[in-house]
């Protein structure tokens, strides 16, 4: 589904590196499956590749996509590691995570573990204009009738009750300025949902840690179940919007 917008992300980041001959160190910070590293892996071939996540299944199934070093580490836990271990990267990516941290919390952190003519890239759903997987279920089953839905509704609102807002482009932009950044490239990127379901989305997130790590296992079960007997539906007029900035270690003038 991200192949497009990943491969755009990747090549407006390449414009701020001195040509394909450059081998950078990469980290993905939330790397889930290492779609990501393995279009890095593609376009620097002798590339450091590190992807860290807290789901060690998604790990797994990254490493069978391409080789890279799997940090099974939470984000906070994983970036205190690093930076006592004075290791730097040359591009750290930052993929959906704020449905769990915020941003300006971590990104100095982030900051710290960039070489000279390091940058970032942060990319995630944005607000005001893709609701949330969650929303959607709240949205669509609330006022149903149906009891499989009823219970569908109770148990996805008690889960995004429990998850972050997620970002505008305008407090990511904020976030890496009020860190000294150079903001080196924003917007928006349109991706169609037409050939994805509810259960599709649910499944994979399920695998990962956004609702993993953010719902109890009751929910958990639930959501697992339903998504699996593919009875979620899922309105087709919606698209994924995602959001992202780049910015450079570089202080803005």
């Amino acid at each position: 589904m991200f192949q497009v917008s990943h491969t755009n992300l990747l090549t407006q980041a390449k414009k701020h590196w001195s040509g394909n001959a450059f081998t950078p160190r990469v980290l993905d910070i939330g790397c889930g499956d290492a779609r990501f590293l393995q279009l890095c892996r593609a376009h620097f071939p002798k590339a450091s590749l590190f992807g860290m996540d807290i789901s060690s299944a998604m790990l797994a199934q990254g490493r069978q996509r391409v080789d890279f070093l799997p940090l099974h580490l939470e984000i906070k836990e994983g970036l205190e590691l690093l930076v006592k271990s004075e290791i730097k990267f040359d591009f750290i990516v930052l993929s959906y995570i704020s449905a769990y941290l915020d941003l300006k919390d971590i990104l100095p952190k982030v900051k710290s573990l960039l070489t000279t003519r390091g940058i970032v890239l942060y990319q995630s759903g944005l607000a005001n204009n893709f609701p949330n997987l969650l929303d959607i279920v709240v949205r669509e089953y609330g006022s149903s009738r149906n009891p499989l839905k009823n219970r569908v509704f109770f148990h996805a609102q008690a889960a995004r009750d429990k998850l972050h807002n997620f970002v505008d482009e305008g407090s990511m932009m904020k976030a890496f300025e009020t860190q000294k950044m150079k903001v080196l490239s924003s917007g928006v990127l349109r991706i169609p949902l037409c050939n994805y379901t509810l259960n599709d989305y649910i499944t994979f997130m399920l695998k990962g840690s956004w609702l993993s790590v953010n719902i109890g296992a009751r929910e958990r079960f639930i959501l697992n179940i339903l998504a699996r007997l593919k009875v979620l539906s899922y309105p087709k007029q919606d698209d994924f919007v995602l959001g992202y900035c780049i910015g450079g270690v570089e202080t803005a003038d």
